[in-house]
């Protein structure tokens, strides 16, 4: 991690301070670095806060013009503000944290100090757009000079940009996202019959997710979402837990067991969607061995490592016809759901855990 004499600030919307404060046990990957960093210096915390302070009704204007997400009110309190002042090295854990303090950075001189960002979802970075327009060109450029990594946890997502943006190919860096593995364990003997949906990002296909669950009366699914309403599905085939993960109304405990309850994984995207949308949900059912069925979709997020019947099932159509004879075929095939299991898990157990995650987010943000 960062040299042992800076201090080290990690930056986050909302949905850590809570998790820490707790003392429950909870996984690790969307923390990003933060606890192997803690051990060995002077590491700080910050996040959103819900209190907006007085100038808000300006962000909330530059947002109408811009339309990017500054949501500096939420950020640059006067206690965050001298944070930064005596930071050396920032890591900020999504694209939108580190638009909101582009005020601070504007006002302050940073030179001396090192900026990381993680960028994450096109539909964030885009604004559901091909391109950028003029304003948001001129803005986004502006924010690129000021930060000295860019790191993507989608190697899609890393090859748009530098078609978009070639002049600072050599600040882009890719990172696979990956899990706590020594959290997210099975539990053994446990009888699974349930087909989970878990997500609430725009880029799911929630259309074609109701119809699957309309149209497969005799399956038992258990939905974890706030954008599906009970009122539009026909029969009582559902468990449905309204939640996300930043509010924590399912701690991570419960949904490790809920996990535990489930025999198929699937994640219907919208196919043309860019954003790496399902990412956390399919390595969490990975290392819990929960076979996955995903969307073949135009954002999958390394197509090197997500290989179709060998640790994940792909489907290439959107209709609801073809993901229920795909969902049907799979659950027919035990052998097939045990070559999955066994692959995906490995993925995890050699690839895709926080081990080999902090050494190349150290790499990166020291090289």
């Amino acid at each position: 991690m960062p040299k042992s004499s800076e201090k080290i600030t990690y930056i986050f919307n909302q949905g850590r301070s809570e998790r820490i404060k707790s003392g429950t046990s909870f996984p690790k990957e969307h923390f990003y670095g933060y606890f192997e960093s803690v051990k060995n210096q002077d590491t700080f915390l910050i996040e959103y806060t819900n209190e907006e302070n007085v100038k808000s009704f300006l962000y909330k204007a530059i947002r109408k013009i811009i339309k990017f997400p500054i949501y500096s009110e939420k950020l640059l309190t006067m206690e965050n503000k001298n944070i930064l002042d005596n930071s050396d090295n920032m890591i900020f854990t999504n694209q939108n944290t580190f638009y909101s303090a582009f005020p601070y950075f504007i006002n302050n001189k940073i030179d001396y100090k090192k900026i990381n960002v993680f960028f994450m979802g096109y539909k964030n970075i885009l604004n559901k757009k091909t391109k950028f327009s003029i304003f948001q060109k001129i803005f986004f450029n502006s924010v690129l000079k000021k930060l000295n990594k860019a790191i993507f946890l989608s190697e899609f997502e890393k090859n748009y940009f530098l078609n978009e943006f070639p002049k600072f190919s050599e600040k882009a860096y890719y990172i696979p996202f990956s899990i706590d593995k020594d959290f997210w364990i099975k539990e053994k003997n446990l009888k699974r019959d349930a087909i989970l949906v878990l997500g609430n990002d725009e880029s799911r296909d929630y259309q074609l997710i109701t119809n699957i669950i309309n149209k497969m009366p005799n399956e038992n699914f258990i939905i974890i979402s706030n954008k599906i309403k009970k009122d539009i599905l026909k029969y009582e085939n559902f468990t449905l837990y309204d939640s996300d993960w930043k509010t924590n109304k399912l701690t991570d405990e419960e949904l490790k067991s809920i996990f535990n309850e489930c025999k198929l994984s699937i994640i219907p995207i919208k196919t043309s969607s860019l954003q790496p949308s399902g990412q956390s949900v399919a390595l969490q059912s990975f290392a819990m061995e929960v076979p996955v069925m995903m969307s073949n979709f135009k954002g999958v997020w390394d197509k090197d490592l997500l290989l179709h019947m060998e640790n994940i099932f792909f489907v290439d159509e959107a209709s609801v016809d073809c993901w229920i004879n795909n969902i049907n075929l799979l659950l027919d095939q035990k052998e097939l759901q045990e070559k999955l299991i066994l692959n995906a898990r490995k993925l995890i157990e050699e690839n895709l855990n926080l081990s080999n995650f902090y050494k190349r987010l150290d790499k990166v943000i020291n090289s």
